[in-house]
């Protein structure tokens, strides 16, 4: 029996995306393993990261480093999230040194050294200690096939005590049917509903799709675009009677169903072509399709390996007005959007005669990555 620990070092929905749901898929299968999640909530406050704190402050670091020396002692396989801290990883070498058997796993979902271009923030030293993380640990985990290759020169050693590369996995984000829970109640509005829902930082990328949709409301009264974003207003985004901007800070028990609420005809994904956003995942179309609403997305990383149906357009402001002219034009008409030809691809035709919330959880099934993710991890022993 293989005994597993995740160790949580982000944002709550970075954990739920990354480690709740392959967790929590393990203990489902009943899978010849033992899974537990450790978030120090005894210890600190969720919004505080503890590799900040395990060395140097007193009760909380001597709490930090019993806890992590007791799972040392008793886990085969220790995961931790990305690490921001040179104290982390010196703790964990420690830890390694008295526990050699005990295999660390690096789980990375995230551009190792770019941020956002909307971001206030640079390169730091944060993101070379997280580099650090993954170099000295065993094995790392990380999202997508693009990420995978972007990290690869840092787990390549060439000293004379490690030469080649480290065990990668790529485990996808997936739909977890036992957490992502909707009531589909019965929705209905008039009109042609046109929504973005992102993070904060993301302004250039809202952007793309706002200035190409801004002129044709004015010709269009009936279409209205629905925004909630996990920042503050962009300065570029002005007021407009069918414009409905909000806030927003859901957490992940609320949000699909805060999702599915508004009740949107198309969603979007615009993203621009930053080596930041070429290390994302294309989460937006595994949330949006699994509530069968489809999503018109920028043809960059990482939305054109999407394996499900997907309207791509390039980042022209032309391209971007011409599919929503496109998509207002045909649900005038009653044609349902022209989406047909767009989410019906070369390498797989059948696949628009699947709904997308069927697609969602075959290409990207969760049982299906969890058994190949216990196959790598029980490979390391």
């Amino acid at each position: 029996m293989i005994k597993i620990l995740y160790v949580n070092t982000l944002n709550l929905g970075v954990a739920y995306w990354r480690i709740e749901n392959y967790a929590e898929q393990m203990v489902r299968m009943k899978a010849s393993a033992t899974v537990n999640v450790e978030y120090f909530e005894d210890i600190l406050p969720l919004h505080v990261s503890w590799p900040s704190m395990c060395v140097g402050y007193g009760e909380i670091s001597d709490k930090i480093q019993r806890k992590l020396r007791s799972a040392f002692k008793f886990f085969d396989i220790i995961i931790f999230q990305r690490f921001h801290s040179l104290a982390a990883i010196a703790l964990i070498e420690e830890f390694k040194r008295e526990f050699p058997k005990v295999k660390t796993v690096a789980e990375i979902d995230d551009s190792l050294g770019e941020v956002s271009p909307s971001s206030p923030y640079t390169w730091t030293d944060q993101h070379r200690w997280s580099a650090e993380h993954l170099y000295r640990s065993d094995a790392v985990i990380c999202s997508t096939d693009y990420l995978a290759k972007s990290i690869r020169p840092v787990l390549t050693s060439g000293t004379p005590l490690h030469v080649g590369e480290k065990p990668l996995h790529i485990a996808p984000n997936c739909i977890n049917r036992g957490t992502w829970k909707v009531d589909k109640k019965k929705l209905s509005h008039d009109g042609i509903r046109i929504g973005y829902v992102g993070g904060g930082a993301h302004d250039d990328d809202l952007r793309i799709s706002y200035r190409a949709l801004l002129p044709l409301l004015d010709n269009n009264i009936h279409v209205k675009f629905i925004i909630r974003y996990g920042g503050y207003r962009p300065s570029f985004l002005k007021k407009h009677p069918q414009i409905d901007f909000k806030s927003v800070n859901w957490n992940m028990t609320e949000y699909p169903q805060q999702l599915y609420d508004m009740d949107l005809d198309l969603a979007l994904a615009p993203l621009c072509d930053s080596e930041f956003n070429r290390c994302k995942s294309n989460l937006k179309w595994i949330e949006w399709s699994s509530l069968d609403v489809p999503l018109l997305a920028s043809d960059v990383e990482p939305y054109r390996k999407t394996k499900g149906g997907i309207w791509l357009v390039d980042n022209s402001i032309e391209s971007w007005r011409n599919a929503f002219t496109e998509f207002i034009s045909d649900n005038d008409l009653g044609i349902g959007g022209g989406l047909k030809s767009h989410l019906e691809t070369k390498s797989q035709p059948n696949k628009s005669k699947m709904k997308l919330s069927k697609q969602c959880i075959t290409y990207y099934s969760l049982h299906t990555e969890t058994r190949k993710l216990l196959y790598f991890l029980k490979s390391l022993l």
